[in-house]
């Protein structure tokens, strides 16, 4: 991550910190710094990649989301379930989202898929482009 991506991801934990967790929170903190636009059939078009690791707020996102880079949710531990349509052309990053059982059959990943070993998410076929790797839930633990 580069200086002006550290400062993006900064600045949008900056404002789920300061504006709640609803994705219409969410959808207008993105859409106020231009990290984003709204298409006419409701989806939401991010430009870059999004960095929410950590964003304990987040409980959900939204629908028909576009995210053209990489979407890291690592560590949102509130975080339920991921939304319908969601489309990341980079990698997606669910290690720690203690609380997502399942993926949408509908989900795709250009990417590289992280989830955390010995998680009980089913990856359905033709999701992931890249692989899916397995971590660790607690990176201390020994091997």
């Amino acid at each position: 991550m580069n200086k002006k991506e550290k400062m993006r991801a900064f600045s949008m934990s900056t404002i789920l910190g300061g504006m709640g967790d609803t994705v219409e929170r969410l959808t207008e903190g993105i859409l106020f710094n231009g990290w984003g636009k709204l298409r006419s059939d409701g989806s939401l078009v991010i430009s870059q990649s999004l960095y929410l690791s950590g964003a304990s707020l987040v409980t959900e996102l939204p629908e028909k989301m576009i995210v053209n880079g990489d979407l890291d949710l690592s560590d949102c531990d509130a975080l339920e379930s991921l939304p319908s349509g969601l489309v990341v052309k980079g990698n997606l990053n669910l290690s720690r989202c203690v609380q997502i059982e399942e993926l949408p059959e509908d989900l795709r990943v250009d990417g590289d898929l992280f989830i955390d070993l010995g998680s009980d998410i089913d990856v359905p076929e033709g999701v992931v482009g890249g692989e899916v790797f397995y971590t660790y839930k607690d990176y201390n633990e020994e091997l």
